[in-house]
């Protein structure tokens, strides 16, 4: 088990900001939006009863199981964002913008000028998944227009990845909760959901799509090239 890594980056001017989120108010052919109360996870057979990470329940001891689980990476991400311009949360280190792993805040999309705070865990299960959760904080903060996460699939999850599902955890029953289902742009390896509406913990995986095999076409980075970039940039 790695230690945590803390990070606090600051948004680099307009620059970051404009590439990243004015693409992204305009439509996607790989964006998703959550709520569809029709989809159901499919059965991969992960545990050999048909159930995945996510259709398992989940609570404070979960990954504490070492026959459940093993967290692979951790590491958290701190951002000071006023309000009035939003920003963009860069995930692990990213250096090509293109590709970069982010959670792209709205401007005028929550009330006050807030620290935010994502603790990433990448986990590898007994079977071979990849899940991560994703818990952002301040827990319980809503947003009026929802935040855009991107995700680079390939890095995550293998080459092979085709599609990333987006599961919300119900702390109330300890279930998680699918809330969209996108598929990964064959060219790029990138994946977004513009429906995070409120902090908590999220999670995603690739539905068993991949054989988790070393990520990225090449060199094992995931970069795969530009980034998906919506219609219209």
């Amino acid at each position: 088990m790695r230690k945590a890594d803390t990070r606090s980056r600051a948004l680099n001017g307009g620059m970051i900001v404009s590439f990243l989120i004015v693409p992204m108010l305009v439509g996607a052919l790989f964006i998703s939006g959550c709520g569809d109360t029709s989809l159901m996870p499919e059965a991969d057979d992960s545990y050999g009863d048909g159930t995945s990470f996510f259709e398992r329940p989940f609570d404070a001891d979960a990954l504490a199981k070492p026959s459940y689980s093993d967290i692979d990476t951790s590491y958290v991400v701190v951002e000071y964002l006023e309000a009035a311009e939003g920003g963009v949360l860069l995930m692990d280190g990213a250096e090509d913008l293109s590709t970069a792993e982010a959670l792209v805040i709205q401007a005028e999309s929550f009330v006050a000028d807030t620290t935010f705070v994502v603790e990433v865990i990448k986990i590898v299960t007994i079977d071979g998944e990849s899940p991560i959760i994703y818990e952002f904080q301040p827990d319980g903060l809503q947003f009026s227009k929802p935040a855009i996460l991107r995700v680079n699939a390939w890095a995550d999850f293998g080459h092979k990845a085709t599609k990333v599902r987006l599961f919300w955890l119900n702390e109330v029953t300890s279930e998680w909760e699918l809330q969209a289902e996108t598929q990964v742009d064959p060219e790029t390896g990138m994946a977004y959901f513009d429906c995070l509406d409120h902090f908590s913990k999220w999670g995603t995986d690739d539905g068993g799509s991949s054989t988790n095999e070393p990520s990225g076409p090449d060199d094992g980075s995931g970069s795969g090239g530009g980034g998906t970039k919506p219609t219209g940039t």
